[in-house]
């Protein structure tokens, strides 16, 4: 495809081949994200990992609405194996749920129009009361009612992370197994280990989750927190390139870092927020301007700066430090402005594997940012202050 196409971009989930590609997506959730495609992509590749880059439809995002976890009993349960389940888990589920007598619990159960118990399904959804879908169009409505979901990996995953609805998971295929240990471990699923899925190892677990309110509270907050519905948007951002430009900073813009670092909102999340004179000012930038370490960036957009980015080296980790011009505040512009700023980090400084980053404990907007960004929290720093001593 290369005497074809300027640009190419892979969907994969095996990190098991070589790809000459420019952009990678891999919506899967592993320990090691991060080494998987080491050597297995060229090195100007961006990478996308992890369910925060998950495809879901925009469905998924605009029923979003509420981003509390779920709380309360467990009164509506739905019941989703994937279009075909041809091993009929469906069924099984069904027979474990009717076990537990509960005439007061909505179920819905999904099923596609080729599922091959088509007809034994609906008659047992009809004879215990349950509400049977068949290749329907309104899943995402159908999970954000539900407050337990039980069903396969896959995809169907991150939608529920998505809508907060906590999941009881089996593996129906082998290539599920690692990806929902994973989720498990991370506790954005409840994965039990059940080898022939017998109706009453179903039941049990169903009946632990139903009866424990804690950890379906667990589940939805950090699906919640995990997958926002909005990596399709991040992967098109990428796709589409955006209008923001990076460039060196030089001498020529003192005056207006100057007036930038000095502004309130500035000095307010910042490190020393004390203004700073021009002398001072000018001193600092000549400075920084001629270490080899630290790369002083403008964001530009139709030729007018949105923002600045400082990367302070050492070794294979870098430092960011970054803000917008005061008074922007565009949804979306310090995510992209961060984004292309790593871009022209990956392309002119190829030795770096890790971006660092100190956020002020009430600086909200930042920690946003950075966790919106793909950005994990290493450490925490505790600060008392105490009494002056005479």
């Amino acid at each position: 495809m290369r005497g074809y196409t300027a640009h190419i971009m892979v969907i994969d989930d095996l990190a098991d081949r070589l790809h000459d590609c420019d952009l990678l997506l891999d919506q899967n959730l592993f320990s090691n994200m991060e080494e998987r495609y080491i050597g297995k992509v060229p090195p100007h590749c961006q990478v996308f990992l992890g369910p925060r880059y998950a495809l879901l439809r925009k469905e998924f995002l605009r029923l979003r609405t509420n981003e509390q976890p779920k709380t309360g009993p467990v009164k509506r349960v739905l019941v989703f194996f994937g279009g075909v389940d041809v091993d009929n888990y469906t069924g099984t589920t069904i027979a474990a749920l009717a076990t537990l007598q509960d005439q007061d619990l909505h179920v819905d159960v999904v099923i596609g129009l080729q599922h091959p118990c088509r007809t034994e399904i609906e008659a047992d959804c009809h004879r215990y009361g349950y509400h049977c879908h068949v290749q329907t169009p309104y899943m995402a409505n159908l999970m954000a009612k539900a407050d337990l979901a039980i069903g396969a990996g896959g995809m169907a995953n991150w939608e529920r992370c998505c809508l907060g609805v906590p999941a009881l998971v089996l593996c129906i295929a082998r290539n599920q197994h690692q990806p929902i240990v994973e989720a498990a471990k991370a506790g954005l699923l409840y994965g039990p280990d059940i080898g022939d899925a017998a109706k009453d190892d179903i039941a049990q677990h169903i009946k632990s989750l139903i009866e424990n309110s804690g950890l379906r509270f667990l589940l939805s907050k950090n699906g919640l927190s995990t997958v926002d519905g909005r990596g399709a948007w991040r992967v098109a951002r990428r796709i589409v390139e955006g209008d923001i430009v990076i460039r060196r900073a030089t001498e020529y813009d003192a005056d207006n870092l100057f007036s930038w670092r000095n502004h309130p909102s500035i000095r307010a999340v910042s490190r020393d927020n004390d203004p700073i004179s021009l002398e001072d000012h000018k001193v600092w930038l000549s400075t920084v301007l001629a270490d080899p370490s630290r790369r002083l960036l403008i964001g530009l957009r139709a030729s007018q700066p949105v923002g600045v980015v400082r990367f302070d080296i050492g070794g294979q980790t870098a430092e960011v430090s970054i803000y917008l011009v005061p008074g922007l505040s565009e949804p979306g512009l310090g995510y992209e402005f961060l984004q292309k700023a790593e871009w022209w980090l990956a392309g002119n400084c190829p030795d770096i594997r890790f971006i660092k980053a100190e956020v002020m404990n009430d600086n909200i907007p930042s920690h946003r940012l950075f966790r919106s960004s793909g950005y994990k929290v290493e450490s925490t720093c505790y600060l008392k202050q105490v009494r002056d001593h005479d």
